[in-house]
């Protein structure tokens, strides 16, 4: 009976233009329920503040789940190095991550569709006016490690020294103290830190965007095939600038077509 619903919801799925296989079916859903990675700890695509969960991979999830018509349910973490370890070990089936942070998992992704500002956090009284001023000599950057800023600065960063914390309180803390001197993450989460507290602002120019995807373990061949057509009808529909103007989230665009 189960082989037989599932021929039934494939069937109707590509009757109605969507092609969708039996394999990517039970790839995007092997347990019965699409279970969808989100990290708590990136408020560019997730935001539980109002007690519900919303914002642009929540949208997205939600869509996938209409245009599939399997079921879903959201698999949380705090941290994003559980997350991948965990979509590696087939405990969730689909994750909302930076495309930096799939290729150093080796994760099957689909195009980029949003990408996001990346810039600085300083005090107010801060001599810098720019994303150039930093990377000097002397200059010490604190992030959060292991998230995509890390990975990128970690390699690009020539003079300036970089300091890693676990959480975004701990690099307030240090810039507060004055042992950093600039905090590096993207710039909605930089913003809502200089909004709570008037000791800080945001550096007005970026030193790098970062391309969001979404990613199954490499091995689900056919359900990266089919998220990847997914994504590029939502880019061209104009749901993913539809969803990024619902959450609200600042430095944040469409990305471009895949070629």
């Amino acid at each position: 009976m189960k082989a037989l619903a599932l021929i039934g919801l494939c069937a109707a799925l590509q009757a109605s233009g969507a092609d969708l296989s039996p394999d990517a079916v039970h790839e995007l859903a092997p347990s019965g329920t699409m279970r969808v990675a989100v990290a708590y700890g990136s408020p560019v695509l997730v935001n539980r503040g109002s007690g519900q969960l919303r914002g642009v991979a929540v949208d997205i999830a939600h869509e996938l789940q209409r245009q599939t018509g399997l079921r879903l349910e959201f698999v949380r973490y705090d941290r994003t190095p559980k997350l991948l370890a965990e979509l590696q070990s087939d405990a969730c089936d689909i994750a909302f991550v930076s495309l930096e942070v799939a290729r150093a998992a080796r994760m099957a992704t689909t195009p980029s569709y949003m990408e996001i500002d990346l810039t600085y956090l300083v005090p107010s009284r801060s001599r810098f006016q720019s994303v150039a001023d930093i990377d000097s000599p002397g200059v010490r950057v604190v992030v959060q490690e292991h998230n995509t800023t890390d990975l990128f600065l970690s390699t690009r960063l020539m003079q300036a020294v970089l300091f890693r914390v676990s959480d975004e309180p701990g690099a307030l803390r240090l810039l507060k103290a004055g042992a950093a001197e600039a905090y590096a993450s993207n710039r909605e989460q930089l913003f809502t830190a200089a909004e709570s507290d008037s000791g800080y602002r945001v550096l007005p120019d970026r030193f790098s965007t970062i391309s969001h995807v979404v990613a199954v373990p490499s091995r689900r061949l056919a359900a990266a095939a089919y998220l990847r057509a997914f994504m590029e009808e939502l880019k061209a529909s104009g749901f993913v600038e539809r969803a990024i103007r619902n959450s609200g989230v600042r430095g944040a665009a469409v990305a471009p077509p895949a070629h």
